[in-house]
């Protein structure tokens, strides 16, 4: 009996033991369950946001053509500057390239703007786009352009750069040949171009109490290929801003400030304010001088530092999809179509002596003057072409058998 009696006490603790501890375990499963609970709301919400912040971004892929306006969107993520990548989401950080087509796409906000809020010029390739997605008719944005105040947005297309009262606005054509490059020249590389041409531009030429290139943009492009070589020609609108004090400065220097000899000064050509920001712009960026330059009277404009030799070809071949070999800038040119083959033609001569070119072809392209504007100066008498058969009987130009030494003009 007693044996009995003390098993059943014995069972009866271990039934209230049993209690208190799934007690316990319900108790901490309730809160569990709780947590759990919460932690299912938020993942449904997020789920929720995300799902439609796709359905958004889904509905810019969309309906691309509204009105007059067609929207291209480039790859995603690749252009503009990523700096500041946190202003707005992935879509406003690509390439966005509308027609009719934008000349103002790729252009430094100015910190003398009075509606900037920046402290130095700065390229805003979010706020450009984001201008863009806001001019849509079927675009609708809640909530606030920029969490950082800091940084301007959005920027309106179609909109020239500021400028102050005490300055002008200057546009010019300059045209960059890209030797053995075959890159696919779609929004992104255009883009990606004017950004890394507007950069270097800005350091390298002008100043504040100047002039400074503003604004780049790819106007048109051609390409060709002969005997293995390839070229690219990129014709850029490039707008400066020009200080009027400056311009007046220069305006009163008739001549190079280096000619000392006074009688040979009156036959020197004057260098204009604006032939000199276009001729720095030619000789930063290209491995050659040019004959326009000169005969401009301009044959001593530079780059307000010393550059290393093919630095702009290197910088394009580190900040944009092109890989040039040799890169150059001409000014003044007629037919960009001409420039492709006469700068392959140049090229050829120049590395291997091989001109690819018939001596007609060379005079018809404008190969000597008109779509070739470097030094060394070549001509169809001087191994620049293959002459024909009637012209090597007629003995005008040398036989491909025998090529004398090429002489060219003088460099600046």
């Amino acid at each position: 009996m007693t044996h009995l009696f003390a098993n059943k006490v014995k069972s009866n603790a271990n039934k209230r033991g049993n209690d208190k501890r799934s007690k316990e375990k319900s108790g901490k499963s309730e809160k569990q369950g709780g947590k759990k609970r919460k932690e299912i709301k938020k993942a449904n919400s997020k789920s929720k946001s995300r799902k439609t912040k796709r359905s958004k971004s889904k509905g810019l892929k969309q309906n691309l053509d509204v009105g007059n306006v067609i929207y291209d969107f480039g790859s995603k993520g690749v252009v503009g500057n990523t700096q500041h990548n946190n202003l707005f989401n992935d879509n406003n950080r690509r390439s966005i390239c509308i027609q009719p087509v934008d000349p103002y796409r790729t252009c430094y906000t100015r910190a003398d703007d009075p509606n900037s809020k920046l402290s130095k010029d700065y390229i805003d390739r979010s706020g450009y786009n984001f201008g863009i997605k806001l001019s849509r008719q079927d675009y609708t944005y809640a909530g606030s352009a920029s969490p950082d105040q800091s940084y301007n947005t959005p920027l309106k297309p179609y909109t020239k750069p500021y400028t102050k009262q005490t300055e002008s606005r200057f546009t010019g054509l300059m045209w960059v040949t890209l030797l053995e490059d075959h890159t696919k020249v779609n929004c992104d590389a255009r883009i990606l171009f004017e950004e890394a041409t507007l950069r270097y531009l800005k350091k390298n030429i002008g100043g504040p109490n100047s002039y400074e290139p503003v604004c780049v943009f790819v106007k048109d492009y051609a390409y060709a290929k002969q005997d293995g070589v390839e070229s690219s020609v990129l014709e850029l609108e490039i707008t400066y801003i020009i200080k009027d004090a400056w311009a007046k400065k220069n305006q009163r220097r008739l001549f190079e400030p280096h000619q000392e000899n006074r009688e040979l000064r009156g036959k020197r050509k004057q260098c204009k304010p604006k032939d000199r920001v276009q001729c720095s712009s030619q000789v930063a960026t290209s491995s050659k001088p040019s004959q326009s330059c000169k005969h401009k009277g301009c044959g001593r404009a530079r780059s307000n530092r010393y550059l290393k030799a093919n630095e702009f070809n290197n910088v394009l071949r580190s900040e944009t999809p092109f890989k040039p070999e040799q890169t150059n800038a001409l000014l003044d040119m007629e037919n960009i179509d001409d420039i492709a083959s006469c700068s392959i033609n140049r090229y050829l001569v120049e590395e291997k002596s091989n001109p690819t070119l018939t001596c007609d072809e060379f005079r018809e392209s404008g190969c000597n003057s008109k779509n070739d504007d470097l030094f060394p100066v070549l001509t169809d008498k001087e191994g620049a072409c293959v002459p024909t058969r009637e012209e090597e009987i007629e003995g005008n130009t040398p036989t491909a058998d025998k090529k004398p030494e090429r002489t060219f003009q003088p460099s600046m």
